[in-house]
């Protein structure tokens, strides 16, 4: 009897002591950053975005939320090297996912107005262009993102896409329609 008390005695230290050391565990591991922090938060939602993609669905309160991290880490963390990017995504969410047209060119104006490093530059400016231009009805302020990107950018992509969408301005729906029906016939007899 008293041999089986040992044998109680000694399981019961080990599963205490296992207990003590995997609870003291996280103990040692440091505490994350606030930025550190943000940043997972920030992988956590974007993770939660790409599962829902794939199902081709969306969710305007987890869309919401990233845009948020991504403002809240961007007004935190102003000259972050992340700061652009997570800017540049949430002006995509803001647009494409909840509509805020408004919303996604003012994010991409910060981008502009303080990343000039920024390897998507040219291409913020496209997009703001295209969004004043399409969404906002502001031609006067897509021609001066367009211009911008004409002749800061001269070999990008974006550039043909903006000298076309320059072109046209003051023109109607069918006006533009024929204009291409009228390139594409002289395509064809190429």
């Amino acid at each position: 009897m008293q041999d089986d008390m040992k044998k109680l005695l000694l399981i019961l230290t080990g599963i205490s002591g296992i207990f003590l050391f995997s609870c003291s565990g996280g103990e040692n591991q440091p505490e994350l950053s606030p930025r550190d922090s943000l940043v997972r938060k920030i992988d956590t939602i974007e993770m939660r975005i790409t599962e829902l993609k794939a199902s081709n669905k969306l969710d305007k309160k987890l869309a919401s939320a990233a845009l948020e991290a991504y403002t809240q880490f961007a007004a935190t963390y102003k000259t972050d090297s992340l700061t652009p990017w997570y800017l540049y995504k949430a002006a995509d969410i803001a647009s494409a996912a909840l509509g805020d047209h408004k919303k996604a060119v003012d994010l991409y104006d910060i981008i502009l107005a303080g990343h000039k490093k920024f390897p998507k530059y040219p291409d913020c400016l496209f997009l703001a262009g295209f969004i004043s231009q399409d969404k906002l009805q502001n031609g006067i302020k897509a021609k001066e993102y367009y211009d911008e990107l004409i002749r800061d950018f001269p070999d990008h992509d974006f550039v043909d896409d903006a000298q076309a969408m320059i072109s046209f301005f003051g023109k109607t729906d069918e006006e533009i329609i024929r204009e291409f029906e009228k390139k594409n016939q002289e395509m064809q007899k190429k």
